[in-house]
């Protein structure tokens, strides 16, 4: 269908003529919190106990968890997500789903007696989120779009740093706020704004005549707490509600609107993704602590070998040191080459050093875009020797710490785990001990920006934007994406309201009005260009 015609203007129209109502049925859903923990962190329960209400004894019954306060929550908000896409009227099939206890048994415990399964470990196995899905009527004739977002978001902070910039008022961090051209509350970047920007999208074209799209759309309960049964919960629904759709072939793309522009105003498609490998490393050479005036000098203290085997690991900036942590690395596509020259200026750096808050610009390097998005690096997350509130003249019995290796896009994490894991056991002395534990690895993700799916959406933002759109990087890792394009065996279009002041995961979370509406605008040209 033409672009120009008068049904997509006409969409158009819909899409600016109902923003505000969009505006308004998000800060329904805001209101609903959905905040998510992750389920294996105890400190998640200890810290959090209005979320995850034990008995007094503080036991784990997995059959109480549907009587806890977080479960409660998540519930009613993938109940309220499933009701607002049942009142847009675009979809005649919505449902709120997750895996049953059986199912959820038969990947933690195969062939156990749950009776002899320890009911903590149990508790947390059974903690699963409910997501909700919608879609439309088969269509053989259109191509499908699988639109994924999440309803759960993140604890609120710091209740006393949600204060409004321009009134200095005080927010509430689940009540939605306009100032100055920006909407304030948990949630709204990430993710809920995201996916209203998607349905306001769906119905903006319903209401201008048929869709020119089979839509699906499937809201995550579970996101923020790892999405650890993601891969089995799209399984179930493939191969029963979204059968004809993955048998026939029809899903061109998978649409994930939980990443975010550059900076306001550059409308931005993430295409690549680092992954991770990590592991903790403790080394010890005494039994206990000894006293430093009698026993140093004369054994192998643990924290200078510790703090000498980083340093060999990685130079000051975080790059690797070792050739090895540095093969696999693909080169750009020509379209990702010419966004990196156009945003790693130097106006961009130091506005990259000032959003981290460096004390001087020179901590930001040259090359600050392409080393954090496309080249591996290496970060010491935490270090564990002793303890400088209450410190002790002593040479510690171990030293311990927790390496994160950002692996670049093509790049293998698990070889990179090993080969760093062979590297540090090799250097170890036999006066030393080492243990290496909590290993770690996330694949990397890159799209083909050469398929004609990334051309038709980098048009249709560059229009709705009235600017050229960007291929952008990110430095972090998203494993979902890796997930579901493996299982839906399609590409994944990575795009967000958010913007460099969005704060999500921190407190004042913000989107940009004015990008909201035209991140609509953009999947309305999008899907009529399919």
């Amino acid at each position: 269908m033409p672009e120009n015609n008068e049904v997509v203007a006409k969409a158009i129209d819909n899409a600016n003529l109902d923003l505000q109502e969009w505006l308004d049925r998000l800060a329904a859903i805001v209101e609903n919190q959905g905040v998510s923990q992750p389920r294996y962190h105890d400190t998640a329960w200890r810290d959090h106990p209005e979320l995850v209400k034990l008995d007094p004894a503080g036991n784990y019954d997995p059959d109480r968890i549907e009587t806890t306060t977080q479960y409660k929550v998540l519930e009613k908000s993938a109940q309220d997500v499933a009701k607002l896409l049942r009142n847009s009227g675009c979809f005649p099939h919505v449902e709120v789903v997750r895996l049953s206890r059986k199912e959820i048994a038969d990947i933690e415990f195969p062939g156990q007696d749950l009776a002899n399964v320890d009911p903590k470990v149990k508790y947390q196995a059974f903690v699963h989120w409910p997501s909700a899905i919608a879609y439309t009527d088969f269509d053989p004739n259109k191509p499908t779009l699988f639109f994924y977002n999440h309803h759960d978001v993140q604890p609120p902070g710091k209740i006393e740093k949600w204060v409004d910039p321009r009134s200095k008022e005080k927010l509430d961090p689940f009540k939605l706020v306009e100032s100055g051209g920006r909407l304030y509350a948990r949630g709204s970047a990430d993710d809920k704004g995201g996916f209203i920007c998607c349905l306001a999208a769906i119905e903006a074209m319903k209401k201008a005549g048929d869709l020119p799209i089979n839509a699906i759309m499937f809201v995550d309960g579970e996101e923020e707490a790892g999405s650890k049964y993601l891969e089995p919960l799209i399984d179930k629904v493939a191969d029963n509600q979204l059968k004809h759709f993955v048998e026939s072939g029809s899903i061109k793309a998978i649409v994930i609107a939980d990443t975010g522009n550059f900076k306001n105003g550059i409308p931005s498609i993430t295409t690549t993704l680092r992954g991770v490998s990590s592991l903790e490393v403790s080394v010890s050479s005494i039994k206990k602590d000894c006293h430093s005036g009698m026993f140093g000098g004369s054994i192998v203290d643990p924290a200078i070998f510790l703090s000498r085997l980083i340093a060999d690991l990685a130079d000051d900036d975080g790059t690797p040191k070792l050739k090895e942590i540095f093969e696999g690395i693909l080169p750009l596509d020509e379209t990702s080459q010419r966004s990196l020259d156009s945003l790693q200026t130097e106006e961009n750096r130091k506005f990259w050093a000032d959003s981290v808050g460096a004390w001087n610009d020179r901590v930001v390097s040259d090359e600050f875009l392409e080393r954090t998005w496309y080249r591996p690096s290496v970060t010491i997350t935490d270090v564990a020797i002793g303890n400088l509130a209450s410190p002790t003249n002593a040479v510690r019995e171990s030293a311990s710490a927790r390496i994160s290796i950002r692996v670049a896009p093509g790049q293998d994490p698990e070889r990179i785990l090993n080969f760093v894991e062979n590297w540090i056991c090799a250097r170890v002395p036999e006066t030393l001990k080492v243990q290496i534990s909590n290993k770690g690895a996330g694949r990397p993700f890159r799209a083909d920006g050469k398929d004609p799916i990334f051309q038709k959406v980098f048009a249709a933002f560059s229009k709705a934007f009235e600017r050229e759109a960007v291929f952008i990087g990110a430095g972090g890792s998203i494993p979902f994406v890796e997930t579901i394009t493996n299982k839906l065996k399609r590409p994944a279009i990575l795009f967000g309201i958010g913007d460099e002041n969005s704060n999500a995961h921190s407190e004042l979370e913000s989107f940009c009005k004015w990008e909201f509406q035209k991140c609509i605008e953009s999947m309305i040209y999008f899907c009529y260009k399919l």
